[in-house]
Formats: C-alpha cells, sequence, structure tokens
C-alpha cells in the first residue's frame, strides 16, 4: 500500500482540448537534464512525442501501461481475448522498444498504473492526459508546478511507480540470443573436429558477445532482481582470455590448419603413378593420421582450456538469457 501527499507552494490548473495540456513541460525538454513520463497509454503509431524524448539530450525515463492486457485472461471467449491482448503487448513492445530511440530513453511497463505524468527537474505536470497525440483531441486536465521541492517529492513518487515495474531492454538483447547460439554451435563443431574456420567463427563470436554485453550492461543492472552490471555474471575476462588463447597458440592454430586427407601430389613419385599408387596414398595417409596425433598431442592443453572456457561461457549466458526470457514472459503473459 502506498500514499503520497505532495504541497505545492505553487501551481497552475490547466485545462484544453485541441493541444497539449502539457505543452509548458514539452517546451522545456530541450533545456532539461531529467525527463520522466508516467501514462496509461502511448499513441498507436504516432512516435512525434516520444521521439522528442530520444531528441532531447536529457536521460529520459518513460513508464507506461499496457491496456488490453490483464493479470488473468477467463470467459468464453478467453482465446480471442489472450489473442488481442498478445497484438496489443506487441505494439506496444515495439513502439516502447528503447533501442528505437538511443540509449537516452529507458522503458518500464508498469501493470497497475493509471497515473499521468510529464516532467522534467523543472517543471510538472499531473494530470488526466495520456503521454499521446490522441490526448490533444480530448478535453484534459491537470496541474502544472515549477515548485523544485514538490518535483523532487513527485521524483521519488515515480521511483515508486517503477519498483513496481517491469524493466524492457527492447531489442538490445537479440544479439545476445544470437552469439549464445553460435557459441553453442562452435562449442559442437571443437567437440567434434578443430578447423581453422571454427577456430575463426569462435573469435569472431567471443567479439560480438563483448559487443552485446556492452549494450546491455547499464541497463542489466536495474532490470533484474539478481543487480549489479552485467558483466557480474557474465565473466568477460574469460572472454579476453579466451580470445588471447586463439591468438597466441601456435599448436591450436596448427592442428586447425592441418588436413588429414590432404595428399602433396607434387611430392609423389614418378612411379607411384603406376601400380605403386595405392600403397602410396596408404602410406601418405599414414602419415598425416601420425602427424595429427603429433600435433593434438601438442594442442591438447590448449584445446582442453578452449574446450573447458567455452563450456563455462555458455552456461553463464544460458542463466542470463533465462533471466531475460523471463522479464519479457513478464510482460507478455498470453503463453501464446
Amino acid at each position: 500500500m502506498a500514499f503520497t501527499e505532495i504541497n505545492c507552494a505553487s501551481s497552475t490548473i490547466v485545462i484544453s482540448k485541441g493541444e497539449s495540456t502539457y505543452q509548458m513541460v514539452l517546451d522545456d525538454f530541450p533545456n532539461a537534464e531529467r525527463i520522466t513520463v508516467v501514462t496509461f497509454n502511448v499513441s498507436a503509431s504516432d512516435r512525434s512525442l516520444l521521439n522528442a524524448l530520444s531528441q532531447a539530450s536529457a536521460k529520459a525515463c518513460i513508464i507506461c501501461n499496457i491496456p488490453k492486457r490483464f493479470e488473468r485472461y477467463f470467459g468464453r471467449n478467453v482465446e480471442k481475448t489472450k489473442a488481442a491482448a498478445k497484438d496489443q503487448i506487441a505494439r506496444f513492445m515495439a513502439q516502447l522498444d528503447p533501442t528505437r530511440y538511443g540509449t537516452v530513453v529507458e522503458t518500464y511497463f508498469a501493470f497497475r498504473n493509471h497515473a499521468k505524468i510529464v516532467m522534467t527537474e523543472n517543471i510538472a505536470f499531473v494530470g488526466s492526459a495520456n503521454f499521446s497525440s490522441e490526448s490533444r483531441e480530448n478535453w484534459e486536465c491537470g496541474v502544472i508546478t515549477e515548485d523544485t521541492t514538490a518535483i523532487s517529492q513527485l521524483e521519488l513518487a515515480v521511483e515508486q511507480i517503477k519498483a513496481d515495474s517491469v524493466r524492457y531492454l527492447g531489442e538490445s538483447t537479440r544479439l545476445l540470443f544470437a552469439t549464445f547460439a553460435t557459441l553453442h554451435s562452435c562449442l559442437d563443431s571443437i567437440q567434434d573436429k578443430l578447423t581453422e574456420d571454427c577456430l575463426d567463427e569462435i573469435a569472431s563470436t567471443l567479439d560480438d558477445i563483448g559487443r552485446a554485453v556492452a549494450k546491455v550492461d547499464m541497463p542489466w543492472a536495474f532490470a533484474f532482481e539478481s543487480g549489479g552490471p552485467l558483466t557480474s555474471r557474465i565473466d568477460m575476462d574469460q572472454i579476453e582470455r579466451l580470445q588471447q588463447l586463439i591468438g597466441d597458440s601456435d599448436p591450436l592454430r596448427e592442428c586447425a590448419q592441418f588436413d588429414p586427407e590432404a595428399v602433396d601430389v607434387d611430392e609423389m613419385p614418378s612411379d607411384a603413378y603406376e601400380e605403386r599408387l595405392q600403397a602410396y596414398l596408404e602410406s601418405a595417409v599414414d602419415k598425416n593420421a601420425s602427424r595429427l596425433m603429433e600435433l593434438e598431442e601438442a594442442a591438447k592443453d590448449d584445446l582442453n582450456a578452449l574446450r573447458t572456457g567455452l563450456v563455462v561461457l555458455c552456461r553463464q549466458m544460458e542463466g542470463v538469457l533465462k533471466e531475460i526470457a523471463r522479464g519479457r514472459s513478464a510482460i507478455d503473459n498470453t503463453g501464446a
């Protein structure tokens, strides 16, 4: 249970139709360091207000409900209701995907929210209008204040709403999922046979993981119960060690480059083209097999270290991605 009472030393009541009731706050966006929006709804297709958040140099936070999304779905037409909810959820997730607006926008979904607040650190609106272009066409009303004490208290109240919300990271996590799939494929490959292409793909994937973690790192710290940056869950030092191992290990690279099925035709004796061809080929294959065993023995420790490191990294990423998936299912609860 929560209740907050905020007294304003000075405020203005605004009532409007045909223009935004919080236009004074929008006008302050270019001057602001912090922008906060709490709304029940956003426009279905018009992103002009959302674009205004990213165009400002301020750090922006938007907290939104999703109309038609319910905690439970029941009744005769439950599947129809869930389908409508799923469409609406998908639309809101696309519209409010923070990656569409740059790193300055944070998105939260609050499924018990009906408040409407648009504010900067300098001026705040509290009233009936959603953060949507459609609200301009309705009769809306509210209170605007520039009382810094009241604004500070209002920011604290917003933190309570945020604590009751789900952080949405958007498509910034897509690369993490993709790199995890590739990493698993690479691990399967080197369990079977080490090739140069496989080593190169592992090195490339490790680079991708580093970039993906950097992209999600700060939002992650606020999105999940585990807390802390993503780098506390995925060992970046381990990634660096694996990259150095691939780059510096001559035995590993030499073993990967060796093709045991290759026969150097230029070194074949002249009489090998006649009745001794089969014998020569068998001898060459035996030599190659022996050489491969030597190379594998020389690279054994490095190859074991690579396999073990990739297994550990896969387990770390699997735990992270399961948590991300749980976060997404907390938003889309239709189960469809």
